[in-house]
């Protein structure tokens, strides 16, 4: 049974590897804008992680936040170089 379990460890650590590359390589195709826009809609939607979590949901079509007009709206403006 111990060598049994011991296999099955080691091909479930193969796996993982090979997906963790796959999944790697697939998202160095994809450009930054697509990958945040995945996490938000995953972390942020009702049924995602913020919802389950009993946190606020952001609805998927969001309006952008309002930028003051003096351009200092806060940290999560964009502060490019």
């Amino acid at each position: 049974m111990s060598e049994v379990l011991h296999i099955v460890a080691a091909v479930r650590a193969e796996l993982a590897a090979e997906l963790r590359d796959r999944v790697r390589g697939r998202l160095y195709e994809r450009s930054p804008e697509w990958l945040i826009e995945q996490l938000l809609d995953l972390a942020l939607a009702e049924d995602g992680a913020a919802g389950s979590l009993g946190l606020p949901s952001i609805p998927h079509q969001a309006p952008p936040p309002a930028v003051e007009e003096d351009g200092e709206g806060g940290a999560l403006d964009d502060q490019g170089p």
